[in-house]
């Protein structure tokens, strides 16, 4: 699986740059070895957000003790998904932070990307949404035992919000929270920031 390294821009300035070269992965995600991965050139990969799909050129490393290869995305992508984090992120709250049905999200998009597609997102976040939610207060809470990051996102009345929606609630405390190791509030995609997070502590896929 591709590794997440920070980029603060979006997909155009991505680019502009013409070539990218992330720091160095600490350690090869394939047998742990740390200080083993070597650069590998680059490959190929396709990106789209409503828009033509654009191809991005991916660095590439290769562990020295294993062999094994990976790439290394930058944080508007999500690993195995074509669409960008930003566009996953906008499908997921208009879904479950504005109740948009199934019929509302095929007239938003008008098939790009598709309902099926859309919905799949939803599944898979759905899915794993909990365990993400959990380690995310588990933090959140280490720093600050008295901070309760949900007091101010839980109605007094009537019925608090699944996981999803309070998942999507929190993305702007990752930018703020202490001790997140968050590398500065200029990621605009906090889904992509979230998964940056996630896999830095080897949470299941999200999406």
């Amino acid at each position: 699986m591709p590794i997440i390294a920070y980029f603060a821009g979006d997909v155009q300035s991505y680019l502009a740059l013409r070539r990218w070269w992330p720091p160095l992965p600490q350690a090869c995600p394939g047998c742990g070895t740390r200080s083993a991965l070597v650069g590998h050139g680059s490959y190929l990969r396709y990106v789209a957000e409503e828009s033509p799909w654009l191809r991005l050129g991916i660095p590439r490393f290769r562990c020295r003790a294993c062999g094994h290869t990976c790439g290394v995305l930058p944080s508007f992508l999500a690993p195995r998904r074509h669409y960008s984090a930003g566009l996953i992120q906008r499908v997921l709250s208009l879904h479950e932070q504005l109740g948009l049905s199934r019929r509302q999200l095929s007239a938003r998009f008008h098939g790009v990307p598709a309902l099926s597609t859309c919905l799949a997102w939803i599944r898979a976040f759905g899915a794993k949404a909990h365990l993400w939610l959990n380690a995310l207060l588990s933090a959140l809470t280490r720093f600050d035992p008295g901070y309760d990051p949900l007091r101010s996102l839980v109605s007094p009345v009537g019925l608090a919000p699944g996981p999803p929606r309070l998942l999507l609630d929190m993305l702007p405390a990752l930018l703020v929270a202490p001790g997140m190791a968050s590398p500065g509030p200029g990621l605009s995609h906090g889904l992509g920031l979230l998964l940056l997070w996630g896999q830095n502590r080897h949470l299941p896929r999200l999406v």
